[in-house]
């Protein structure tokens, strides 16, 4: 949560700063009016963008068990310790160098893949859908306000209605809860399977998460600390 609260608090400034620079240098905004009205449009609640949201979460997903398969990969193939030894890394970089680029890249590598994978879903998907024809989106909480940002500046306040800007933001707050609640329950789903949860204690597990969705639900939001019943509390 504080990943994506940051993602969206840096975008959209970026985007404006961007665009002004944009415009001092061309004189014309990134996006045209007509195309930032079709943006505002799009990302309505009331149209089709939190179904889309909800087929970006599988994507969001997707990218995380990739991220999981590399980083089991890398600790699989033990490359950590193949790329400390290796003999052209240390003409390259130093043997110190080459062990310390190893150690970062096996902390770093389920990042890496992730992020790389979810750039490349998220950009070619949508092109690969138009040429084969079925109209599939892609609605991703950070991307859409960064598009909203565009639209904001080449529209500007005087040609928002406070009408739009409200479904607006309605829209980007389902798309950030659809797209983290698709990817969360999937990879649960996952996790469930792989532990292989017997039939009671699953169901046991969701009503558990559901009553604390409904009672405390900002402790899926910010930290609660450490419960007193955790085996390594040291106030046990």
């Amino acid at each position: 949560m504080a990943a994506v609260f940051g993602n969206l608090v840096a975008v959209f400034p970026v985007v404006l700063l961007l665009d002004w620079l944009w415009f001092q240098a061309t004189g014309a905004h990134w996006v045209t009016t007509e195309k930032a009205g079709k943006i505002i449009e799009s990302l309505s609640p009331f149209t089709g963008t939190l179904i889309y949201a909800a087929f970006t979460g599988g994507l969001l997903w997707l990218s995380s068990m990739i991220a999981a398969w590399a980083d089991n990969s890398f600790a699989l193939h033990r490359l950590r310790p193949a790329l400390a030894g290796n003999h052209r890394l240390h003409i390259l970089l130093g043997a110190v160098r080459a062990g310390r680029f190893a150690s970062w890249l096996d902390h770093n590598i389920a990042g890496l893949a992730g992020n790389v994978s979810l750039g490349l879903i998220l950009g070619l998907l949508p092109k690969f859908a138009e040429f084969l024809g079925p109209p599939v989106e892609v609605r991703h909480v950070t991307l859409s306000t960064g598009q909203f940002a565009a639209a904001w500046a080449a529209l500007g306040p005087q040609g928002l209605t406070g009408g739009a800007v409200v479904r607006t933001i309605a829209g980007l707050l389902g798309i950030g809860l659809i797209n983290l609640g698709v990817s969360f329950g999937l990879s649960l789903t996952v996790a469930i399977r792989a532990r292989a949860v017997p039939g009671p204690e699953r169901r046991t597990l969701y009503r558990a998460l559901i009553r604390r969705l409904v009672r405390r639900p900002w402790t899926f939001v910010v930290p609660v600390g450490e419960p007193a019943w955790a085996p390594d509390s040291p106030h046990k």
